[in-house]
């Protein structure tokens, strides 16, 4: 009855294997120094785009805690769209956080992996890998680490909407001056048609955001693991990243006591 099946298994003998038997003397003092990025596609995935919902970026960080054993901090986040074009991670967009050196194990809760969940296992560990590499024999040469790269994002017009889209802002602007071509010819040469939509880059159209029928992920040549030197927040074009806060390592935030005694709220 509580027999594993074959994907069940292979997962369990690929974290053995990578995990169980893993010497953490070989990781340096300051693991956070580096992190490493990848990601999952929740649903079937038919093409190089994905809707943005279905794209979950997944981090994985290594943490010491003082006399303890090591933590492979392993974090899922969602993108969403915001005013200026699209908001990845932070704190309403983190969807899991779990700790990859705990033993996966059927129906588990809290911080341990779900053995029902073996495709997010596989994942997690091909990520794992290339950090470890990097981190553990401390090759942290350019070849190895880099900035961290966003998948390009196109934004869905129904027909009759996208015929009134015109494109704007300063990636748009960069683009005409680097391929000597005016925002019209651009916006024109690089529509696309898919699923009844058409899609522009959203860096372009990112003002038309209350417009869009749908926002896809491209990845075509996405990189599947990058590691890069915690990079992990900031902006980049029309988008917001915030991959390192999440909503369940959030301290509570500390009050004050009609006395001025502070206390942390439980």
């Amino acid at each position: 009855m509580n027999a594993l099946s074959s994907q069940q298994e292979f997962a369990m003998c690929q974290w053995r294997h990578q995990i169980a038997l893993r010497n953490w003397n070989l990781l340096p003092s300051n693991p956070r120094s580096c992190a490493a990025f990848g990601y999952t596609v929740s649903g079937r995935q038919a093409g190089d785009l994905v809707e943005l919902d279905q794209f979950v970026a997944v981090v994985v960080h290594y943490v010491r805690p003082r006399n303890k054993s090591a933590i492979i901090r392993l974090t899922g986040f969602h993108g969403s769209t915001v005013p200026w074009g699209v908001k990845w991670g932070g704190l309403d967009a983190s969807v899991f956080e779990k700790d990859l050196a705990l033993e996966p194990r059927k129906n588990a809760n809290g911080r341990r992996l779900e053995l029902k969940q073996p495709h997010l296992i596989k994942v997690a560990l091909q990520v794992d890998r290339k950090l470890w590499d990097a981190a553990a024999t401390g090759r942290k040469s350019s070849s190895r680490t880099q900035p961290l790269r966003l998948p390009k994002l196109w934004a869905a017009f129904d027909h009759a909407t996208a015929n009134h889209i015109d494109g704007a802002g300063p990636e748009l602007q960069a683009t005409c001056r680097r391929r000597r071509k005016t925002a019209h010819a651009l916006m024109r040469q690089n529509r696309r048609r898919h699923l009844g939509y058409t899609l522009f880059p959203l860096n372009w159209v990112s003002q038309h955001w209350e417009e869009f029928a749908a926002v896809y992920v491209d990845l075509y040549r996405f990189p599947k693991v990058q590691v890069v030197v915690d990079e992990l927040y900031g902006f980049r074009g029309a988008c917001e990243f915030d991959f390192r806060r999440t909503r369940f390592t959030q301290r509570a935030p500390r009050r004050t006591c009609s006395d001025r005694r502070p206390f942390v709220a439980a």
